[in-house]
Order: structure tokens, then sequence, then C-alpha cells
């Protein structure tokens, strides 16, 4: 990568971080072949953090390519994400949390490669969720988006108008973007959105920046722990919160799309005709995926392998 000193820069980031989770999580990079990587430990103000505990654990990989970020205080992933993209020099940027792995040892070498060879500058690989209960781990048949086919068939207007409309996002572990791309992006939610940092990628699609699918495995993503899909009140109102501070964003900057952007922050009493028809075709549009479903017509597993989570868990694996 000329100009660059890694090819990746691999950000973790992490607030108060469950430690076995993080050190399975370093593994899954220390363990990539065939790509120059550094990684990035960015904390967004957890107290007591065990930088001591992980700089040893890098020793004892014989790694010293690495940063740990501390910021003085919780700001909100947005910060997080930002202040590690600041400090990274790969070309690219992996963003990661604990509790989500790289899915096998070659993937960061698969990416770079399809996104060298597409000349793109943001894409996404497939993830595979997993859930854990009480030492077992399940590998389920889900993934976001829920409609793969406009990225298979690389119609960027409708994962375009799937993103806008019916909010139907890939997955924000999935990605890896160009390093300056990434930290214009992260600028510009700063201070508006506080945890949704992958709006950054909706944002991007809004701008017509297209968002490349590598048709291939390339995280474990821990399904129910994380952000976004947490069930628990509170975090489900800041996503909320979040998501609405992201389409006045984007009403902002987009003036033509702020039909949508109200439906989507939605106020009863400035209800337009238009929402009605948004409503029916949002409807439409899981109805059918659904269905599918439902009918065995569509599966998001795709040459998935128990061994590659059980390599790294050290624990028994098996499809839900």
């Amino acid at each position: 990568m000329r100009g660059y000193p890694f090819s990746v820069s691999v950000c973790v980031t992490t607030y108060k971080p469950d430690y076995a989770e993080l050190g399975l999580t370093l593994e899954s990079i220390l363990r990539q072949k065939n790509c120059s990587f550094e990684i990035i430990v960015a904390d967004d103000g957890t107290e007591d953090f065990a930088q001591e505990e992980i700089e040893e654990y890098f020793a004892k990989w014989k790694f010293s390519a690495y940063k740990i970020v501390r910021a003085p205080k919780n700001r909100g992933t947005v910060h997080n994400t930002l202040a590690a993209s600041l400090v990274a020099r790969g070309k690219y940027i992996k963003d990661i949390s604990p509790g989500d792995y790289l899915y096998a040892d070659t993937v960061l070498d698969g990416m770079t490669t399809f996104m060298e060879e597409e000349r793109c500058e943001a894409a996404f690989g497939r993830a595979c969720y997993y859930g854990e209960e009480r030492g077992a781990y399940h590998i389920l048949d889900y993934m976001n988006p829920r409609d793969l086919a406009p990225y298979e068939a690389g119609d960027f207007a409708a994962a375009r108008r799937a993103q806008l409309v019916f909010q139907d996002y890939p997955c924000g572990a999935a990605f890896m973007a160009r390093r300056e791309l990434l930290v214009e992006y992260m600028r510009l939610l700063l201070d508006r959105v506080t945890y949704a940092e992958d709006r950054a990628y909706t944002m991007m699609v809004a701008d017509g920046i297209l968002l490349a699918f590598w048709n291939r495995n390339f995280v474990w993503y821990e399904y129910g722990n994380g952000i976004s899909t947490n069930k628990e009140k509170s975090w489900q109102e800041r996503i909320i919160k979040d998501n609405q501070a992201f389409f006045a964003l984007l009403a902002q900057r987009h003036p033509e799309l702020s039909s949508i952007c109200k439906w989507h922050i939605f106020d009863e009493r400035d209800m337009e005709e238009a929402w009605f028809s948004y409503a029916e075709e949002t409807k439409e549009y899981y109805r059918r995926i659904d269905g599918a479903r439902a009918k065995g017509e569509r599966s998001y597993l795709q040459d998935a392998t128990s061994a590659e989570l059980v390599k790294l868990v050290r624990a028994e694996a098996m499809f839900a």
C-alpha cells in the first residue's frame, strides 16, 4: 500500500469491556495472515481500564504494532471511533468491538484484496450472527441487511432506497472503509449522533457513494449484547434518539429527502399524505422477506462453519 505503513488499521472500540471477549477479539485479529495491519484499542472513558493487561497480552503475541487510546470521559461511540481513526495509519479502517470477531484467519486479506480490485472506498461483508447463553454458542440464520439482493445484483438505487426508506441497514460490524473517508463522515456525525456510528455509511449512501458487497463471511457478530441489538429500554431509547438526530441531519444535507426524513422522525401533528405510501411500501418490503424465509427460500448462512467460531471461543458451537 504505497504511502501507508499498514494496509489496515483495526480499531477495537471499547467501553467497560468484558475482558475475556476483548481478548478473543484481539486474538481473531492477531491470527490474520497475508495482510499488514496495526491494532488500535480505543477506550471511551472506562474507569480502571486494564491497559497493562492488554499490553501484556500483546507482548505474549510478540506484537508491537498497536496503540491504546483512552478518552478522559465517556462521550459515545462516534467520538471514540473518530479518536481511533485519527491516530490510525492504515489505508483502510476496520472497526470492531469486543464480542465480535474476524470470521477466519485470512478475511482481512480477503476484504483488502476485494476493495483494491474493485477500487471501492467502503465495503461490507457477511456477518455471521451468534448468541451465547450459559457457555453455549448458537449460530443464527439471521443477518442485516435483511434483503441482500440489491447488493448481490449491484443495484445501487434499490440498495439506497432499502436503507433510506426501509431502514434495512447492513451490519455496521461488517464494514471496512478507506481511512480518510471514514474520518470525514465521523466528523459529520460528531455531536449530532452519539452511539450509532454506522450511520456514517448510511450518509455515504445518501451522498451517492457505493457500498460494495464482499459476498464472503467477514465477521462473527454477537447478537443481542451490542448497542444496536440491545433489548434494554434505555438503550432502545438512545438508539431512537440517535436515529432521529441522523435523519434531521440528513434532511439538512439533502432537502430532497426531507419527506422521508420527517416520516422517520414522525410527528402525528405534521403528518403528510406521502407517509402512508412509505408505511405501506415498508410493510410490503418486510412481508416479502419474511414470507420467503417462512417458505425456506432464503437463508443468510453461506459456507459458515462452526469450527471457525469454536477455534476462538474454545466451546461447542451449533447452528440454531
